[in-house]
């Protein structure tokens, strides 16, 4: 992002998987030098005079270089006009709420703007025509999230209650069962865990095929026509090209699998067919593409028991 020409940049990526967390590191790179990983990023952060950081519309946090000064302004329901601090030198970092509307500059058009967002091209479509790049954020991989725990674990007070669900063994299984989210592998509390256990248990009750492939149409010009699903069941999946332009969506971890299985497995065949063909006509080449990878995931994997490849229902077709 740093290296990036255009002073517009939207970085989109799944929920829970530390997008807001960068927008802290940025602050600390440009606070504190000396935690910077090299001198390369001297030129960029010596030239930033000050950073304002909206978050989630309900808050902004002004943060001056040369006083080392800090001024919190709390703007319920709107967003706040920056344009007095509308110069080169200024960065916006921008989190909108989880909403539907477009990213707002707040008045800042010469200075830099950088906004995190869901991938729904709805929430940039106009921000991203004028001098804008869009970039994609990766979920971690799962030795990365267990590193993290791993550091994370030695700053915890000796009693803290978070400390054994860090351990390797407890954060792989997360992982397995929630997803390559940080916010759910790496817990900031025990009621947060619950909370978002509780919610993937609901999800994962609710699902119907049907849902499932109506999700999979979601693609860079047919947003709207997809339906809107939680992160518990699915993530996307990029299409890049140097930058990030549309995607495709994949279960988010293997108790969904295993529950699309279930689902899959349970469903007689001719209406499965019949599912499949009118989720095939789609208009876009990305949701034509995700329906014979979808039967892939569905209908062959690995058992790992007795080292053979599954094929259910498909002799019917």
């Amino acid at each position: 992002m740093i290296a990036c020409m255009p002073r517009r940049i939207v970085l989109v990526g799944n929920a829970g998987i530390g997008k807001s967390y960068l927008q802290l590191v940025i602050l600390l790179w440009w606070a504190r030098p000396q935690l910077r990983p090299d001198g390369s990023l001297d030129k960029f952060f010596d030239k930033i005079a000050v950073i304002a950081r909206v978050e989630r519309d309900n808050r902004t946090d002004l943060f001056f270089k040369r006083d080392q000064l800090h001024y919190k302004m709390n703007h319920l329901g709107r967003l706040p006009d920056l344009s007095d601090l509308d110069f080169k030198a200024a960065l916006l970092l921008y989190e909108p709420y989880l909403s539907k509307n477009e990213i707002h500059p707040c008045g800042i058009l010469d200075g830099r703007v950088w906004a995190t967002v869901p991938p729904s091209p709805t929430r940039y479509h106009e921000f991203s025509k004028t001098d804008c790049a869009v970039k994609y954020m990766d979920c971690a991989n799962e030795e990365e999230l267990v590193f993290m725990a791993a550091v994370q674990k030695q700053g915890m007070d000796y009693n803290s209650p978070l400390k054994e669900l860090y351990n390797s063994a407890f954060v792989r299984e997360r992982i397995r069962t929630f997803g390559p989210f940080q916010r759910v592998v790496l817990p900031t509390s025990i009621d947060a865990l619950a909370i978002e256990t509780k919610n993937k248990a609901d999800e994962l009750d609710n699902l119907t095929l049907e849902k499932a492939f109506k999700a999979r149409k979601i693609a860079e010009s047919s947003s709207a026509d997809g339906l809107t699903i939680s992160h518990h069941i699915l993530r996307i999946s990029p299409t890049m090209n140097d930058e990030f332009r549309t995607y495709t969506l994949k279960p988010a971890s293997d108790h969904v699998m295993e529950k699309l299985r279930y689902l899959v497995l349970k469903t007689d065949a001719l209406e499965l067919k019949r599912l499949l063909a009118i989720y095939n006509q789609s208009s876009t080449n990305v949701a034509r593409q995700s329906i014979p990878k979808l039967l892939e995931e569905f209908f062959v994997w690995r058992d790992n028991r007795t080292d053979v490849s599954q094929c259910k229902h498909l002799e019917k077709w």
